[in-house]
């Protein structure tokens, strides 16, 4: 996607999205999702109107998903409304593959491998994680992200 900004401070939006992609992808467990978080949320009123704000409401349901997983990990009951406030900021942003993408683990939490398995072709690159959790339900007849995140 390509976007025409329209001033400096859209120039600057852009290298703090830049920023906040980098500070989550520095280790593999996402340690840094809440801060991220929270600082995506600290300059939301910023984005809204630009060109970037598709770009923020992706950037927003990224660090939320993370948070999502973390949660998922450690058995937190909260995982799942993450998962939908992640899937509430993906539909602001337009990103049809993450948005099913984020479906489809929501599925998979539903124990749902019909729904789950209409979302894996619509996922982008993110289809290969579905596939594994899709098997896990198929294995077990349970979801266990633990388990089936980390599949081969």
């Amino acid at each position: 996607m390509r976007i025409e900004l329209k001033d400096a401070h859209e120039e600057e939006l852009g290298q703090f999205l830049q920023t906040i992609f980098a500070m989550d992808q520095n280790d593999l467990q996402r340690t840094n999702a809440s801060q991220c978080y929270k600082m995506l949320k600290s300059r939301e009123t910023e984005f809204i109107g630009s060109s970037l704000e598709p770009l923020y409401w992706h950037s927003l349901s990224f660090e939320l998903f993370h948070l999502a997983q973390q949660a998922l990990f450690q058995q937190n009951e909260d995982a799942k409304a993450l998962l939908n406030e992640s899937l509430s900021a993906a539909h602001q942003g337009y990103d049809k593959p993450w948005i099913a993408y984020i479906e489809g683990t929501i599925n998979y939490l539903e124990n749902n491998p019909e729904h789950l398995q209409q979302n894996i072709p619509l996922a982008g690159g993110n289809h290969v994680t579905l596939k594994k959790l899709l098997m896990g339900l198929e294995e077990r007849g349970y979801p266990n992200y633990f388990v089936d995140y980390g599949k081969k």
